[in-house]
């Protein structure tokens, strides 16, 4: 089976970004209205973590995004999440559990290890890259004669 590549989703990334843009705004804006140094004293821890969280969402979701990078790929003997850094062997798989709701999957190991990985930035549905999951699963359990949960 052919490598299957699903991109960053660009809506949802989109929508923070604007969020983003307010929040610099809406920070700019209090700088501008503070005068007391106690004001200060207070903002600026605040400012420090908000623009923290900002720099990690924009370089590890914005521009791999607008780089064109895929945030997750399925090849026949693993899966791999760039979005949360993970790898998934399909051969160390035992028990494989979506939730759809929340967008994600549980991958159970062989060794008792878990692996969660989101679909929440990933374009696509997850019932869609779960068709895609059975069928890699289901070609390593005919060519290893493995069976898996």
């Amino acid at each position: 089976m052919k490598t299957v590549s699903f991109g960053y989703n660009t809506i949802r990334i989109g929508a923070t970004n604007l969020f983003i843009v307010l929040m610099a705004i809406a920070l700019i804006s209090i700088a501008f209205v503070l005068g007391d140094p106690n004001e200060w004293l207070i903002f600026i821890p605040v400012a420090v973590i908000i623009i923290g969280i900002i720099r990690f969402f924009i370089l590890n979701y914005s521009f791999p995004a607008f780089k064109g990078k895929p945030a997750l790929v399925l090849d026949e003997e693993k899966l791999v999440s760039f979005v949360s850094d993970e790898t998934v062997y399909w051969k160390s798989v035992a028990k494989v559990n979506v939730y759809y709701f929340n967008n994600y999957f549980l991958f159970e190991m062989v060794n008792g290890d878990i692996f969660r990985i989101s679909t929440k930035w990933v374009e696509g549905s997850t019932s869609s890259i779960n068709i895609y999951i059975q069928e890699f699963i289901s070609q390593v359990e005919k060519k290893d004669k493995v069976h898996f949960q």
